[in-house]
């Protein structure tokens, strides 16, 4: 891909997708971490994992969110039907609810001392 991006569009072009994909890649690893974070599945006794259900993901019931990028918000619902449209999503009652947007849970996640303090007592709590 690189050898392409440069011999149509050369250096200024190969620095550019360089940096667009390490934009593409924080953001994707950053949405993938406050969705999850903190939670886990249990062992049973047989040795697997649990099912996963509402409880193994954050969901964001902010409009604002859910508009800008279609209903990705409503991640615990996605988890449990992956086959359901995304405008067919919705907030899943006993969900964990993230306290803010994503844009907002992505900017504290870039300062873990005080994302931890934020979200640790949300994950005992709830």
């Amino acid at each position: 891909m690189n050898l392409f991006v440069f011999s149509f569009w050369g250096v200024n072009g190969l620095i550019f997708h360089w940096i667009q994909s390490l934009v593409a890649i924080v953001l994707l690893e950053g949405v993938e971490y406050i969705e999850h974070y903190g939670l886990v599945r249990n062992k049973m006794d047989n040795g697997l994992f649990e099912p996963v259900n509402e409880r193994h993901s954050w969901d964001c019931d902010y409009f604002l969110t859910n508009a800008a990028l279609i209903n990705l918000g409503y991640h615990a619902h996605h988890h449990q039907k992956p086959l359901v449209p995304y405008q067919d999503l919705h907030n899943k009652v006993g969900s964990r609810l993230l306290p803010l947007g994503y844009s907002s849970m992505l900017l504290l996640a870039f300062l873990p001392p005080i994302y931890f303090q934020f979200m640790n007592k949300r994950i005992n709590s709830v």
